[in-house]
């Protein structure tokens, strides 16, 4: 008996610290569980992405033309589209050109609209910024 009242004395006497004890282990609690929501939400975002635009998992690059791409997809079980790449100076850089794909490393255009007459490219965000440039704006190229 006298020791149950031991302790609510001392819990009386220094409850400010074990209110603080408390506080911090449901701050604690709240971060962990904020944490975890956002890395599973990060997670489904990024492999969402790669899943839907069919991000590529490898490059590589030859000197000839490969003959029957269809039949090397078939051997594979992978995705293989050709595609020319080609680097231009600009008057402060530099920037790659690549044919539009359909079946790899499909575009994701944020703003603006997909390519529809010779003469479009779709940039980086990034780039536009750095660059100054707006969306329906020109580019000069250099040879």
């Amino acid at each position: 008996m006298a020791l149950r009242k031991r302790v609510w004395r001392i819990i009386k006497e220094n409850k400010g610290r074990y209110i603080g004890i408390v506080i911090l282990i449901l701050l604690g609690s709240f971060y962990f569980i904020a944490a975890t929501g956002v890395a599973n939400n990060l997670e489904k975002l990024v492999v969402g992405f790669a899943k839907e635009y069919r991000q590529e998992d490898l490059t590589f690059s030859t000197d000839k033309p490969i003959e029957d791409i269809a039949a090397l997809e078939g051997e594979s079980g992978a995705l293989i589209e050709a595609y020319r790449q080609y680097d231009v100076k600009l008057p402060n850089g530099e920037l790659r050109l690549l044919n539009p794909s359909s079946k790899i490393n499909i575009p994701a255009v944020l703003s603006g609209r997909v390519l529809e007459n010779p003469g479009d490219i779709l940039l980086d965000p990034y780039f536009c910024q750095t660059q100054g440039l707006n969306i329906g704006g020109q580019i000069e190229l250099l040879h």
